[in-house]
């Protein structure tokens, strides 16, 4: 039941976005344990572009762990937000350096500034 002006519709969807600001601010902070506090209780995280789906939490923590010995510089500047009832979606720019082995590439030194 969608109600308008703070009803349970849009409690939801500020909680939601509270907790996908939580994790763009964990990833920043490359705080793995609080990116992982914001996957609940299974963990899924799809990467898309390399056709990867890591289901389970400890799947998801060794895609973070690589992700940050990988570029220890990562971080995500959110651009704009996207918010409905049904979806949050984020335009963010992602900046690193390929410091380290990433999907068995070693690491180049080239720093990356990608659109997302």
């Amino acid at each position: 039941m969608q109600t308008v002006g703070g009803g349970p519709m849009q409690q939801s969807t500020e909680r939601r976005l509270r907790q996908v600001e939580e994790h763009v601010r964990f990833e920043n902070a490359h705080d793995l344990e609080g990116v992982m506090s914001t996957f609940g209780g299974t963990g899924f995280y799809a990467d898309e572009p390399w056709g990867e789906h890591h289901e389970g939490l400890g799947a998801v923590r060794r895609y973070y762990e690589d992700l940050h010995r990988a570029s220890p510089d990562f971080h995500v500047e959110v651009k704009r937000r996207h918010v409905t009832p049904e979806s949050i979606v984020l335009e963010v720019q992602l900046t690193r350096t390929h410091g380290g082995t990433w999907r068995g590439l070693p690491a180049t030194g080239c720093h990356f500034d990608i659109p997302l």
